[in-house]
């Protein structure tokens, strides 16, 4: 066997054994995943989902600037389009913190229905219960 190294040889190696840049950008992406992986996990909010009917009055339920001004009278920290059901009804997903409260609440998501189902473009609110056929 010969000492020296074909040119076939070398390139069969350099083929296995990663360049430096590739070493270096595994270990990068494997610090930064650990760094977000290690992040404080984020405190999730209780929502609830529900069947709105609206007041006639309203253009349009589904627009978000509409919806943003609902929370935010209602001291909810959003509320979300889901979907569009007959008989001028809505299922939205409302998000029942209220950001502004002094002090915590038993049921949250019972106090913002409470409060929505009382606002001036609201006829009636109910929890979306899904229903199972047998």
């Amino acid at each position: 066997m010969s000492s020296t190294w074909s040119p076939c040889r070398r390139a069969a190696v350099h083929a296995v054994v990663p360049s430096t840049a590739t070493i270096l950008t595994t270990m990068l992406m494997a610090t930064t995943v650990a760094a977000c992986s290690s992040a404080s996990p984020a405190v999730s909010e209780p929502t609830v989902r529900v069947i709105a009917r609206f007041k006639p009055g309203v253009p349009d339920p589904l627009d978000p600037a509409f919806l943003a001004r609902l929370a935010d009278l209602n001291g909810v920290t959003r509320i979300d389009p889901i979907r569009p059901m007959s008989g001028n009804a809505y299922v939205l997903q409302v998000a029942c913190v209220d950001p502004k409260a002094s002090r915590p609440v038993d049921d949250p998501c019972a106090a913002a229905l409470a409060r929505l189902g009382r606002s001036d473009a609201v006829l009636g609110i109910e929890v979306d219960r899904r229903e199972k056929l047998q």
